[in-house]
């Protein structure tokens, strides 16, 4: 067994010192995306969504480690309707980021370590938003709009770790990215199906994204094989700041807010 195992993870052994997998399972929203032209509005019903991360390090001199990690998340199904101000609307996200980063982790004491680290973040992607509403004179309002984003900035923060009894423990991680960003936006009005007006904007800004997690991790230290494995469950929370930046006209009643997600995040780590 052990000699089968050695044979596997060779190829592996040979770029890195841990690859990890990610499964989650989270929750999308973007503020101020509301329907309606009188007092009343409606907001939409996000939904819970599945995504997965992966992740690849490796140990230089000192006890440095570089990592990499690739998150791919994807929040469909947000539609939401109001028979009262009959209107209907659908938002809808594409995420990606890629973090890479350097960290050193510390014995405070016997049973807590330090873990800072600084790295990059890139991030692609895309918000998609539509709207429907009926007017009084039977007149039917339409407007589709489409945000792409493409960004790279600095990303640094602090891992901690509390040893408990049977090989469990209690994390947490907390991190501040700083995102350089490029925004091109599409907005596209119809009435009666009819285009009345097609808006475009580029744009460039710096906005800040701030990461927290909070679980407990089991280690396991599997027969016949030098390497150790960690199973990790958490809370997770990413908070993008003024990053809904739509096109918005005079008698629009949304506006730029923050994008969220929040969820679930099983973890699985291999180390050699």
């Amino acid at each position: 067994m052990k000699s089968f195992l050695s044979f596997l993870l060779v190829p592996v052994c040979a770029f890195a010192n841990f690859v990890s997998g990610d499964f989650l399972y989270w929750r999308a929203a973007q503020e101020e995306l509301i329907i309606g032209y009188t007092d009343t509005v409606v907001q939409p019903d996000f939904s819970w969504n599945p995504g997965f991360r992966t992740g690849i390090g490796y140990e230089f001199y000192d006890g440095i480690e570089g990592a990499l990690f690739y998150t791919q998340y994807e929040s469909l199904g947000n539609s939401f309707d109001s028979e009262e101000l009959a209107a209907r609307g659908e938002w809808a996200l594409k995420f990606r980021t890629l973090d890479a980063e350097l960290s050193k982790t510390y014995c405070f004491s016997p049973a807590v370590r330090l873990r800072p680290f600084i790295g990059l973040r890139g991030t692609l992607q895309e918000q998609d938003f539509s709207l429907e509403t009926l007017r009084e004179d039977d007149i039917l309002l339409q407007q589709l709009q489409t945000m792409k984003c493409r960004g790279v900035g600095i990303r640094g923060g602090l891992g901690t770790t509390w040893m408990l009894p049977c090989s469990v423990s209690l994390f947490s991680n907390v991190a501040v990215a700083a995102i350089w960003s490029e925004l091109d936006n599409a907005r596209t009005d119809l009435e009666d199906a009819e285009q009345i007006s097609v808006i475009t904007r580029s744009t460039t800004t710096v906005d800040a994204a701030v990461d927290l997690q909070l679980g407990l991790q089991w280690q396991i230290d599997p027969d016949g094989w030098c390497g150790q494995a960690l199973l990790q469950v958490c809370w997770e929370e990413q908070v993008w700041i003024n990053w809904g930046q739509m096109i918005l006209l005079a008698d629009d009643l949304s506006r730029n807010g923050d994008l969220s997600l929040h969820g679930l995040t099983a973890r699985l780590l291999a180390k050699f």
